[in-house]
Parts: C-alpha cells; sequence; structure tokens
C-alpha cells in the first residue's frame, strides 16, 4: 500500500498536473487576476507546470487572490458573485483533489475536507518521520 507521501507526489507529478491543464483547464477561456489566457499558459506549459510541482511539493505555494466577477440578475435582484482563480491555481486545486484511494480519506464526497485530510496526513506522516530519525 502506498504512503499518503508517495499518493501527494503522484498528485503533483510533472505529467498529472500537464494532464490536468491539457483535459480540463486549457478547455477554458476563462482568464483569472493575472489575465492569463490558457493559450498563454501552454507557450510556456513544461516551465509553469514544473513551477507548480516545485512549490507545492517544498510547501511554499501560494494561492493568487482570485478575480472577481459580478453578474445581473435582472432588476430588484442582488448580483451574482463569481470569483476566478488563476488557471495556475485551477491546476493546482484540481491536483488536490486528484483521486486518491477512497479508504483512505473518509471525506470523499467533499472535496475540499478530502484535500485538507490528506494534506495533514500528509503532514503527520512528515513529522513522524522527522521524529523517528
Amino acid at each position: 500500500m502506498k504512503t499518503v507521501k508517495q499518493d501527494f507526489h503522484d498528485c503533483f507529478s510533472y505529467e498529472n498536473l500537464k494532464n490536468i491543464f491539457l483535459e480540463d483547464v486549457k478547455l477554458s477561456n476563462v482568464m483569472g487576476v493575472d489575465n492569463i489566457t490558457p493559450a498563454v499558459f501552454e507557450r510556456e506549459l513544461e516551465g509553469n507546470i514544473k513551477l507548480i510541482e516545485r512549490k507545492v511539493i517544498d510547501g511554499t505555494y501560494r494561492f493568487t487572490r482570485y478575480k472577481e466577477k459580478v453578474i445581473s440578475k435582472g432588476a430588484k435582484k442582488l448580483p451574482r458573485v463569481v470569483y476566478i482563480p488563476t488557471i495556475r491555481d485551477r491546476i493546482t486545486l484540481k491536483a488536490l483533489n486528484c483521486r486518491v484511494p477512497d479508504d483512505r480519506i473518509s471525506q470523499r464526497s467533499y472535496p475540499l475536507l478530502a484535500s485538507r485530510e490528506l494534506i495533514k496526513q500528509f503532514i503527520q506522516e512528515r513529522l513522524h518521520v522527522h521524529q523517528a530519525a
């Protein structure tokens, strides 16, 4: 059975991040606060993917603030507010929700809770390794 650390590294491997971009993110023309389109991101795909991989594994990845878009729902109704992440953040968020065996995560139907649980297990596993050394 693989460890949480191995699962985490699989989720953030270069190949998985690249597949997330090509299969999910590339199809959208939505731009985040950085105004980078998928076409522009793809021109430097290798460097962008390697940056995500390195920063997440090192623990230095920081999410960018979201672009806010207000959509009118008509007269006498409050507008709908939509928050749009950058392409880099969308790839990272999808990777956090990558497939991990169901027996490892109790919150499978709640992706954000599942991601938090996976990260918590990864950190605990890392601390256990450092304490044993």
